[in-house]
């Protein structure tokens, strides 16, 4: 999750999700690659940034064989897709997330929010 200064986050318009574009960031990691590592690499490839501040939030397993690994991190860099599989990034209001957003993500979202502010 990468947000702004709590009041916005950044969400990818994915072409692979074809029914609900919008969500978090994300990919896969590579064999032998650490997870923060794969993180770094996702949001250059696929958005142009730089990643400050990163935090490991939680785990979720999907499916037998993948878990997705969620984190917090400070945006180095204005995100601007360069990837075929993103068609546009935009930061958005907390309060104002896209009507299209699927309830998945929108969860994913508040979870990480109530479990940063009750770490601090």
């Amino acid at each position: 999750m990468l947000f702004d200064d709590n009041e916005h986050i950044l969400l990818l318009e994915h072409t692979f999700r074809a029914d609900r574009g919008w969500g978090v960031p994300g990919g896969f990691i590579c064999k032998r690659e650490q997870p923060e590592a794969a993180l770094r690499r996702e949001l250059r490839e696929e958005v142009s940034i730089e990643l400050d501040d990163i935090k490991f939030l939680f785990t979720r397993t999907l499916n037998i064989g993948q878990v997705e690994l969620f984190y917090r991190a400070r945006v180095i860099g204005e995100p601007k897709p360069s990837s075929f599989e993103i068609k546009s990034a935009k930061w958005f209001p907390l309060k104002a997330l896209p009507p299209d957003l699927s309830k998945d993500q929108t969860g994913l979202i508040e979870r990480a929010l109530e479990l940063d502010e009750n770490s601090e």
